[in-house]
Order: C-alpha cells, then structure tokens, then sequence
C-alpha cells in the first residue's frame, strides 16, 4: 500500500501533498483530543462513583490535589462544565478536520483529473490509434475517484487512527495496566486474524470492480457511437449482454465490499463488550466490586 500511495503522490502537485500533511496534522490533534477527553470523562466517574481516595487523572494527576480546599460538589461541577466546554470545542476541531480532509480530497481528485488528461493530450495520435478512448475516459474520471477514495483517504485513516489508537491506549495503560494488557492480548490477535481474512479480498473485490468499469465503459461506448451499425447488424442484444454482465459484477463486488470492509468493525466491537462485561463479572467476584470498577468500564467505553 505504501508504494502504491507513494506512486499517486507522484501526481499531485507539492502544494496538493502539502495539504496532505496538514490533513495529517489536524488527525494528530483530534486523536489528543480523544486521549484528553478519555481522561477527563474517566476523572468525572470516577468522582461521582464516590472513591474514597484520591482520584487519579492520567496526564492530568490526582484531581482533588489540583483543586485543594475546594468542596467536592464544586470540583464535580467544574469538572462537568469543563467537559462540555471541552467536547463542544472538540465538536467543531473534529468538524473542521472532516471538512478540510474532504476538501482536500475533492482538490487533489480535480488536480490529478486534470494532470492525466494534459498528459494524454500531449502524447503521439499513435499512441490514441492503440488505446480504447473509453479506457483513457475511465482513468481520468471513475479511476481518480478510485485513487482518493481507496488509496490515499484509507492512508490518511490508518495514520490517524493510529493515533488516536496509541493516545488512547497509553491513557488506558496509565489508568488500569492490568485490564489494558489483557485487552491488547485479546483485541490485536482479533485484529491481526480480521485484517488478514480482509485485506487479500477487499484487493480482489477492487480489481473486479476495476476490470469490469473498464468492459461496461467499453461496450457503452461502442454501443452508442456505434449505433447505425449496431442496429443494421442486429447486435443490440449483445451489447445489452456485454453491459448488464459487467454491472451486475460490480454490484456484486459493491455489496461484497460493503460487507468485508465492516467485518472487523463488527468483530471488535463485540469482542470490546464481551471484554467489558467479563470485566464487570470478574471485579464483582474477585475484586472491589462493580462501583468501583465504574470509573475503569467508563474509560474503556
């Protein structure tokens, strides 16, 4: 994937990729956003489910020694306040990051568009005489789509999420190690056995869908263009055949796609509930009980 992202990145202009590293940037502060916010909301549970020593903050420290001759009440009061304040800001901050990652999406598909037909246009009539004009179509259009979409966006994610995975993880590890290491030794087998029954499929669904856009712009083209011909010779019938086989095969692959790229989302998600609610039961029957492992479930949700 690196060398393919590296390779579009050849096409777009170094203001474009420089957008790209902004778009990076704004990841990295909405994924310490996320850790600040994990820990803040940790520290009001944890409060309010009346500990009776001092309530630790990862990052942040223990919150009564920070508010020192200040009545409980009060600390949960502020606290609560500054926690709306803090999610509102982090509301527009995460607002702004979807717009300009979606505008500098939508920029560099124009700038690449752009790129490849003033590349075509400048090559030899030899070179057109070989090549399908539906193809050349095909490229600077649906296949740029494809480029943003399933290359660079997925990029952008994976670095992002990245992030936010590492923030959040070393909040948790500083809040419960214990329960974090047996999460990790849980969810990244989970992860690992996801991404390999997804990866080789999503590749293959994506070349289907590559090769038969490719067949249905084909005999689109060869239909309509040709039509006195096609119409005098009785071939309509297989041209219809040529299209709806093609399309019906990239519907196909869209519906499969839709369902393998949620697999692990799904998988994870159920297995981080399995992991909370036997966390629930094993701190009501070995440990302090489920209050106090109130603060903890708080954190992991």
């Amino acid at each position: 994937m690196i060398s393919r992202v590296q390779r579009y990145l050849m096409l777009i202009e170094a203001g474009t990729r420089r957008r790209w590293l902004g778009v990076i940037v704004f990841a990295l502060v909405v994924s310490v956003m996320e850790a600040v916010g994990a820990a803040l909301v940790y520290g009001l549970i944890a409060l309010t489910s009346g500990a009776p020593t001092g309530v630790t903050v990862p990052v942040i420290g223990d919150l009564r020694a920070v508010f020192p001759g200040i009545a409980e009440d009060q600390v949960v009061t502020s606290l609560a306040a500054g926690i709306a304040l803090f999610f509102v800001i982090r509301a527009v901050v995460i607002l702004g990051q979807h717009y300009f990652q979606a505008w500098t999406a939508q920029t560099t598909g124009v700038d690449i568009s752009v790129s490849l037909l003033g590349r075509y246009l400048r090559l030899p009539y030899s070179f057109h005489l070989r090549r399908n004009s539906s193809e050349l179509i095909r490229n600077t259009t649906e296949s740029v789509g494809a480029i943003i979409n399933s290359v660079l966006l997925p990029a952008v994610r994976l670095i992002s999420e990245s992030f936010m995975v590492i923030a959040l993880f070393t909040v948790l590890i500083i809040a419960a190690p214990l329960a974090t290491g047996i999460a990790l030794l849980i969810l990244v087998p989970l992860v690992l056995f996801a991404l390999w029954i997804v990866q080789p499929r999503m590749q293959r669904l994506g070349e289907v869908v590559q090769r038969e856009s490719a067949q249905s712009y084909q005999a689109l083209q060869q239909a309509l263009h040709g039509y006195r011909d096609i119409t005098v010779l009785g071939r309509r019938d297989f041209f219809l055949r040529v299209f709806r086989s093609a399309r019906k095969k990239i519907a196909r692959a869209h519906y499969r796609r839709a369902v393998t790229e949620n697999f692990p989302k799904v998988t994870i998600e159920a297995a981080v509930v399995i992991f909370i609610a036997g966390f629930i039961v094993a701190s009501t029957l070995f440990g302090d009980g489920a209050q106090r492992s109130l603060p903890i479930l708080g954190l992991f949700a």
